[in-house]
């Protein structure tokens, strides 16, 4: 189960994402590279894309990751996934973030020291995505581990 107005949101912009995704991942990294084009590759001639969002942009990148994941599992598209999201909201339930986690395991999920998004929504069996990371509010500079927020 996914937060149905995240749901809605990513909706809205599903069918744009992934055809600006499948226009660049159409062309090798190589062929890009040629054109003078940084290269996004993987190093396996691979494109190795990086989603990236921040409060309700952090569910939409975590909701485009895990269905980009998806499509690699199933061999539709042949790219890397990585994402980095900033002070997103809990956006699925524990079947949801079990599946997020084993198809977009290079992730992570930044928080900024008390900022009240991510723990939101408190109700319902909304849970985060693992590989959270709190950048402290009190001015000391080691990063701490966070699970659900």
């Amino acid at each position: 189960r996914v937060h149905g107005g995240f749901l809605s949101a990513y909706d809205s912009i599903r069918v744009r994402v992934f055809a600006a995704v499948d226009d660049i991942i159409a062309h090798t990294p190589e062929v890009v590279a040629e054109e003078g084009a940084e290269a996004g590759a993987a190093g396996d001639g691979k494109w190795h894309v990086f989603i990236t969002g921040h409060s309700l942009g952090g569910a939409l990148a975590t909701l485009f990751a895990l269905e980009l994941g998806q499509s690699v599992k199933s061999k539709r598209r042949d790219c890397t996934v990585t994402m980095y999201n900033y002070g997103s909201p809990r956006v699925g339930n524990r079947t949801f973030v079990s599946s997020f986690n084993r198809l977009v395991p290079d992730s992570i999920r930044v928080i900024n020291g008390t900022d009240i998004v991510p723990t939101l929504p408190a109700l319902l069996g909304y849970r985060h995505v693992d590989h959270g990371v709190r950048i402290p509010g009190d001015g000391s500079r080691i990063l701490q581990g966070a699970s659900d927020v």
